[in-house]
């Protein structure tokens, strides 16, 4: 990967969740809906895998992603609003994240028009 490849992960380090959002995005090759359907039962941190729930075809499989987005993601969860909520990544209201306003980060962090 060329060093401007990861300028989206720089544009991001100011907001810890929007950075663990992206990285999972990329570094795990999933889709918005599977991003957004992530619960903290389908995060284990030692085996450094997501369960992905319904993904393309409606199948369920496992990931491995690459520690330094495991550390990112608990960086994350330990800083997060204390909200009861299933969902990894939760809004600032404690909803569940879905794909236009995961569209809507992903537009401002490279500053795209709306």
């Amino acid at each position: 990967m060329k060093p401007n490849d990861l300028a989206i992960f720089e544009a991001a380090s100011h907001h810890i969740k929007h950075l663990a959002m992206l990285q999972t995005l990329f570094y795990g090759c999933l889709r918005a809906s599977e991003l957004c359907n992530l619960d903290l039962m389908d995060l284990n941190i030692q085996d450094s895998t997501l369960r992905i729930r319904n993904g393309k075809g409606g199948k369920d499989g496992m990931i491995y992603i690459k520690h330094e987005v495991i550390q990112i993601i608990r960086k994350y969860l330990s800083a997060r609003s204390p909200i009861e909520s299933n969902a990894i990544f939760i809004t600032d209201y404690g909803a569940r994240w879905d794909r236009k306003a995961l569209w809507r980060m992903f537009a401002s962090v490279i500053r795209l028009p709306l």
